[in-house]
Order: C-alpha cells, then sequence, then structure tokens
C-alpha cells in the first residue's frame, strides 16, 4: 500500500535564494512533431541556468514529421538521437544513460520556467538529499493554477471517481471527493509528481536503471515517484519555484496535425493508451486483486461515457471509437 503525506511545514522563502554549489545538469526533452516548441524550451533553459551550473542538452526526436524534425541546425550543442516512435516513455529511457549530470531536468517542451526557477529547484535538491524528485508550482497561461494531485490512487479514491461519473451522468454535477490536491500554502512532500516539469536526482536514477519499459506514454512520472518511496527517497513540490505550462493552450501551429497529434485538442484519442499505462503503474504499487478491482472501476467509467456519448447528438464517432477501445484494453482484448 502506499503511504499518504502530507504537505510538509516548512517552505521557501520567497525572496532570492543563493545559488546552488556548482553543479552539472542533464535537460531531457522529447520531440514529437513539435520541434519549434522544443528550440524555444531549450532558449528558455538556458536563459533561467544559473550562472555557476554547466547543462548538456539531450534529445530525442521520435520519428517526427519531416516538417518538424529536429536537426543539430536547430539545435546546435545539443546531443540529439533518432529514434522509432515508441512513446515517450522509451524515448526517456533512450536518453538516461547518456545523462551525465548531477541532476536530470525532464520536462516537456511546452513549459516555460520563470527566471529563478531552476536556481530554486537545485538549491532545494541540494539541502535535501532525501528528495529524488522535484516540481515547481505549475500554472496556466491564464494564470490559473494547474490541478495537482499529491497522493497516489486508492481503490477509495477510484471508487469515488467513478461514483462521480455515474452522478455527473444522472445528476450533471459530482458528489464525492476525489483525489486531495496540493494546497500552495507551503512546499509539499508528495506521493507523486507531474511529468510537466521534474528535477531528479541522478543517482536515483542509476539505483533504477530506467523507467518501466512496459509503459508507452503516460504514468512514467508516477512510476519514478513509486520507485523512489520504495528506495527511502521522496518528492516534493517547491513553492517558491515557478513554470507556466501551456498544455491546452499551445498555439496550433506549433504542432503536426497528423492523427498522431490528436491527443493535443482530443482527450477521447489517447484514453485507451492512458488506461493501459495506467494499469502497467498500478502493477507497480498494488498486488492483482486490487489492480483488477482498479480495473472494474476503470470499466464501470468507460461504460458511463460510453453511454453519455451515445446519447449525445454531438458526439463524434471518433469518440465512440476511442471509448470503446479503452474498454477493450480493460477487458483484456486487442484494439482494433
Amino acid at each position: 500500500m502506499p503511504s499518504t503525506t502530507t504537505v510538509s511545514e516548512t517552505s521557501l522563502a520567497a525572496d532570492p535564494v543563493p545559488s546552488p554549489r556548482p553543479a552539472t545538469l542533464s535537460v531531457l526533452l522529447v520531440n514529437y512533431n513539435m520541434a519549434g516548441q522544443v528550440v524555444r524550451c531549450v532558449q528558455n533553459i538556458c536563459e533561467t541556468l544559473p550562472a555557476n551550473v554547466s547543462a548538456e542538452i539531450l534529445v530525442a526526436d521520435n520519428s517526427s514529421d519531416p516538417e518538424f524534425r529536429l536537426s543539430p541546425r536547430t539545435l546546435p550543442g545539443a546531443t540529439l538521437i533518432e529514434c522509432e516512435n515508441r512513446g515517450w516513455v522509451d524515448a526517456l529511457n533512450r536518453l538516461l544513460p547518456l545523462a551525465t549530470g548531477d541532476y536530470c531536468l525532464v520536462m516537456h517542451s511546452d513549459v516555460e520556467l520563470d527566471d529563478d526557477c531552476l536556481n530554486r529547484l537545485l538549491n532545494y535538491m541540494e539541502s535535501h538529499p532525501r528528495v529524488a524528485i522535484a516540481s515547481p508550482d505549475l500554472h496556466y497561461p491564464d494564470g490559473s493554477p494547474c490541478r495537482i494531485r499529491t497522493q497516489f490512487p486508492t481503490l477509495a479514491t477510484e471508487a469515488a471517481q467513478t461514483a462521480n461519473h455515474v452522478t455527473r451522468a444522472i445528476l450533471r454535477r459530482s458528489m464525492f471527493s476525489e483525489q486531495p490536491c496540493w494546497d500552495r500554502t507551503a512546499d509539499a512532500q508528495v506521493d507523486m509528481i507531474m511529468s510537466v516539469c521534474m528535477v531528479v536526482r541522478r543517482d536515483f536514477l542509476q539505483r533504477i536503471g530506467k523507467v518501466n519499459s512496459r509503459l508507452q506514454t503516460y504514468y512514467g512520472n508516477d512510476c519514478l515517484c513509486a520507485k523512489a518511496s520504495q528506495l527511502g527517497y521522496s518528492c516534493s513540490y517547491v513553492l517558491a519555484a515557478d513554470a507556466i505550462h501551456f498544455e491546452r493552450f499551445t498555439a496550433s501551429e506549433d504542432f503536426s496535425q497528423s492523427p498522431e497529434m490528436a491527443y493535443k485538442t482530443d482527450a477521447f484519442s489517447s484514453l485507451a493508451t492512458m488506461q493501459s499505462d495506467y494499469l502497467v503503474f498500478l502493477r507497480e504499487l498494488y498486488p492483482k486483486w486490487t489492480v483488477f478491482s482498479f480495473r472494474l472501476l476503470l470499466l464501470v467509467q468507460d461504460v458511463v461515457l460510453l453511454a453519455a456519448q451515445l446519447k449525445s447528438f454531438r458526439s463524434r464517432p471518433g469518440n465512440i471509437r476511442n471509448v470503446t477501445a479503452a474498454i477493450r484494453v480493460l477487458c483484456y482484448l486487442p484494439r482494433r
């Protein structure tokens, strides 16, 4: 069973903090059909890097479309590797052995770091040697805070989520509390960190070798956090470190419009892959019977979702197809 954690009582001060000791940072990025965004992300990292920290940039290109593919000319000074597109986790596992820094910055390319973000994160890691992974506070470009969950899922929280699927379908409202979220009153010691922006201690990464290779795209961060907990480390959000996550605010011209990129604008398109990866992650935490119970709850959620799509006149055929694919995953059937 995962341990439950609470918000810590200590917090970094809001005023400037000293730079961390001279350190090295390995920046790990994955590109798939978002080359321009990756280039801007690297520029932002270089502009916000503390003066006494040296960095190496490692980028995996997952067989992007030609017009969105990176090259040494577009990313001078970076180490660029070409990969067959087997998902974000596979690309990350290809980059990890190349990293030589004291810390690894693993982040999405649609993130913009505040001027002092890296300084504060690295300083926090230096002063908290048992923290394996740290992340900044995350906001959207319009200033609204990202919803940040702090605890691993349990059968109780999954049951509440399932019940809310039913009540939303019938009563148009949620009736039950789900997973707790960070209240942003202080730094938070948490079970899990979002994959959006993570500073990871490399000696921890060397101990685990690689992220679970059965994952495709999602929950690699949660598997890392589960491993950290098993090895006696903790994970933290640092209140004084800030970053912007563009996510749904990303301009359409910044990514390819190929069918593989549908997840950028349509949550249904990635549902089957997300639930498949979710089950892989749950196996890191729980015995088989518990994972089976999660599977049943997810199946109820998908059936409710499918019924809602079938009932709606505005539903697109693709939505129904994608929900059906997710149900097939949960029923141990191959996708069509």
